[in-house]
């Protein structure tokens, strides 16, 4: 857990303060957006020893990468941390009465 914590949250910063810098990677380039996702699937995954390659069938790694290809989604899905870090209010928190 600490060093998930100290070494598999930079994404968090990066997101959380820089989206544009990772956007120009995985929105101009299907290989970028490929080692991305790829990079998520395996810090984040129970893979076990086994690895990504082993546990998950690369037409679904493929499939996931192309639906975000496809749908241009990558970078909206890049500016959510930042978006939700900077927004005026929480998430999912009631309007206050003025």
């Amino acid at each position: 857990m600490i060093r998930h914590v100290d070494e598999g949250l930079g994404y968090l910063a990066l997101q959380g303060t820089r989206p544009a810098t990772v956007s120009y990677a995985i929105e101009d380039s299907p290989t970028g957006l490929l080692a991305w996702i790829a990079e998520k699937f395996e810090e984040w995954g129970d893979l076990g020893h086994e690895g990504l390659s082993r546990t998950l069938p690369p037409d679904r790694l493929l499939a996931n990468v192309t639906a975000y290809w496809l749908d241009r989604n990558a970078v909206a899905a890049a500016h959510l941390l930042y978006d939700a870090r900077h927004a005026d209010r929480d998430w999912g928190a009631q309007p206050r009465a003025p």
